[in-house]
C-alpha cells in the first residue's frame, strides 16, 4: 500500500511538475443552489506543485477558521476523526473590531448546509445574544428528507453561515466555505 501511495504521489508531482495551469481562488454566489456555489473570483498561480499540495491541503480540510471577506466573523470547524463516523465541531465568532457594530443584540444562524450537494437541514438554527456570545455546536449526523445520515471521511461540506445585528437587518456578515471531512 505505501509502494502505491509512493507511486501515486510521485506522479501526480511529475504531471504537476510540467502542466501549466491556474487556480481559480473561490467565491460563494448564491446558496440556493449548491452547484452555483463557486464561481471564479480571480486566479493565483501555482509555481510549482508543492503550492498546489499547500493549496489543496488547506482549501479542503474541515479542520480550521473560515473567514468573512469583511473581516467582522469567522467559523472555526473541528472534525472528531475517532470513529468511522465524524463529528464535526462548530464555534461562530464575530471579531472584536465588529462588537459595537453589532450591539446590543446579534443573531447568528447556519442558513444553509449541503454534505455530497446534497441539501441538509440547517446545523444551527437563528440563535440572538451578545456579539461576543460563544455561538456554538456539534453534529454527529445531518439531516435529509427526514432521515439521519452520518459525516463519513471524504464527505463534501458546503455552508453559509451568517450573522447580524438584531435590530437593524442591513447590519450583517456571512462566512461560506466547502471543505472536505477528514
Amino acid at each position: 500500500m505505501k509502494k502505491l501511495l509512493k507511486s501515486i504521489t510521485f506522479s501526480l508531482v511529475l504531471l504537476l511538475t510540467f502542466s501549466s495551469f491556474q487556480l481559480e481562488s473561490l467565491a460563494i454566489t448564491d446558496v440556493e443552489n449548491p452547484n452555483d456555489l463557486i464561481e471564479s473570483d480571480s486566479a493565483t498561480d501555482v509555481e510549482n506543485s508543492s503550492d498546489l499540495v499547500e493549496f489543496a491541503a488547506s482549501a479542503r480540510s474541515c479542520d480550521g477558521t473560515f473567514y468573512a471577506d469583511d473581516s467582522e466573523s469567522f467559523v472555526v470547524i473541528q472534525t472528531n476523526k475517532t470513529s468511522v463516523n465524524r463529528t464535526i465541531q462548530f464555534t461562530f465568532k464575530f471579531s472584536t473590531i465588529a462588537y459595537e457594530q453589532y450591539s446590543p443584540k446579534a443573531e447568528v444562524y447556519a442558513s444553509a448546509l449541503w454534505v455530497n450537494d446534497v441539501h441538509a437541514n440547517s446545523p444551527y438554527a437563528k440563535h440572538t445574544d451578545l456579539p461576543n456570545y460563544f455561538y456554538h455546536g456539534s453534529m454527529k449526523a445531518y439531516q435529509v428528507v427526514g432521515q439521519n445520515r452520518y459525516f463519513k471521511k471524504g464527505d463534501v461540506i458546503k455552508s453559509h453561515w451568517r450573522g447580524g445585528n438584531a435590530t437593524d437587518s442591513k447590519i450583517h456578515t456571512s462566512v461560506n466555505f466547502e471543505c472536505t471531512v477528514g
